[in-house]
């Protein structure tokens, strides 16, 4: 498709990826606010017009535009993510064409089908968080640039800096640059794992050796795009904290490289190398890291951890009977606040930073009446970090683990037991009271 296409060409691919994606994220349509949806997002986006709002993350803007047409739920919010992740795929279809240049076989279809199957991007489509708003400034941008429209181009480049930006005043500088030598290697080694080994993303790690060794990848086009992502991820190297959902604008440079490697092999490695990453994709939607804890937003888990912390809430809203509850955030939140609909009238709530021992050590016997224990993350049986005193030290002193409460450590300093419990594909809550 040529840069000067109709409008009608471009509105029937956006079509295409907006049916798409609300087709692959149907069931997720009316999940619960989610982590830092309820830390973040959804309050700043609440709070816009509010006296003394100082900051506001652009993606809370968005949402409070898409509030302020169609009523602010979850559903509302879900939607206006989903249109936007269309409108990203778009712009990724669009600079990928530009990108692998005269390669025949539709790379660009299967560079957009990679991007929305990838669990960076599936999680983020749905959530009310910066990276799809990030990526569709950065693909827009370099698409732009690589067909002409410079001044366009720099628009969507300030864009990008501006949606980044807008989110670190939020966290604190503080949290954002590490402070002591060894984190830097540390936060560096994190990202570089990430971006080129977890999730399957070593078989588009082999696509980019690929690709560089037949030297497609030498073109002027492709020392923009390189240098633009390259700039970005090395800027990741020294942030923190590391979540995987920032690398998100990398990938459609990264996957479009992969495709460029794909493709200059043998035709029957054109779709099967391809086909082979869409699927660990799909397992790594399902199942969890063997050996490592996975962030819950990268899979399915998310759902079933938003419906389990809903779950909780109703059930504290019907039986605490003013007690007060002692939990971790964002459990703590969701019932201090009925605008994010997990309950209809505040709680008594101590919140706690973790479910971890330092954090039990605080908790006044005599003021709590239950305690509510959950899981945090997508815990494998395997996990080396409990197992393992060379992995635990190491997790402790540069990725902020905390040794987690036990159950006898409940009952034991605050004299309450578990009187209810459900779980749901490895997601668990535990409700201890007198």
């Amino acid at each position: 498709m040529p840069p000067r296409a109709r409008p009608t060409t471009y509105l029937t691919f956006f079509l295409i990826f907006l049916v798409a994606q609300f087709g692959i994220h149907a069931t997720l349509l009316t999940m619960p606010y989610f982590w830092d949806e309820v830390g973040s997002t959804v309050p700043a986006a609440q709070s816009i017009g509010q006296v003394g709002m100082v900051h506001t993350p652009a993606v809370s803007l968005y949402v409070a535009g898409v509030w302020k047409l169609f009523g602010a739920s979850e559903v509302s919010t879900r939607c206006g993510m989903l249109l936007l992740s269309a409108l990203s795929l778009l712009g990724i279809f669009l600079l990928a064409i530009e990108l692998c240049g005269s390669l025949k076989g539709a790379p660009a279809i299967v560079v957009a089908g990679l991007v929305a199957l990838s669990p960076w991007f599936f999680g983020q489509s749905i959530l009310a968080q910066t990276p799809i708003l990030s990526t569709l400034c950065l693909a827009y941008g370099l698409w732009f640039y690589l067909t002409g429209r410079k001044l366009v181009a720099g628009v969507f480049a300030f864009a990008f800096l501006w949606v980044v930006a807008s989110t670190l005043p939020g966290l604190g500088w503080n949290h954002v640059v590490p402070a002591r030598p060894m984190d830097f290697l540390v936060v560096a080694g994190r990202r570089f794992v990430s971006l080129f080994l977890a999730n399957f993303h070593f078989l588009a790690t082999i696509g980019l050796w690929l690709a560089l060794r037949s030297g497609r990848l030498n073109r002027s086009r492709w020392k923009a795009a390189g240098a633009a992502a390259g700039v970005y991820f090395l800027w990741l190297c020294f942030a923190a904290p590391v979540l995987d959902r920032d690398l998100v604008p990398v990938l459609p440079v990264f996957y479009t490289a992969a495709v460029v490697g794909y493709y200059s092999q043998a035709s029957k490695w054109r779709l099967a190398l391809p086909a082979a990453l869409s699927a660990g994709f799909v397992v790594a939607l399902w199942t969890a890291t063997p050996w490592w804890p996975d962030a819950l937003e990268s899979s399915l888990a998310m759902s079933d951890f938003s419906d389990l912390q809903r779950m909780t809430a109703a059930y504290l809203e019907k039986n605490a009977h003013g007690q007060m509850v002692a939990t971790a955030w964002p459990l703590s939140a969701e019932l201090t606040r009925p605008d994010l609909g997990f309950v209809e009238h505040p709680q008594r709530v101590i919140g706690l930073p973790d479910l971890s021992v330092t954090c039990l050590n605080t908790v006044d016997p005599a003021t709590v009446g239950i305690f509510v224990r959950y899981s945090r993350g997508w815990d494998p049986p395997g996990n080396l970090v409990p197992s393992s005193r060379a992995a635990r030290w190491f997790a402790r002193r540069y990725l902020g683990y905390q040794i987690p409460i036990d159950p006898d450590d409940i009952e034991h300093k605050l004299g309450l037991r578990m009187t209810a419990g459900w779980q749901k594909r490895g997601q668990w809550v535990e409700i201890y009271t007198r």
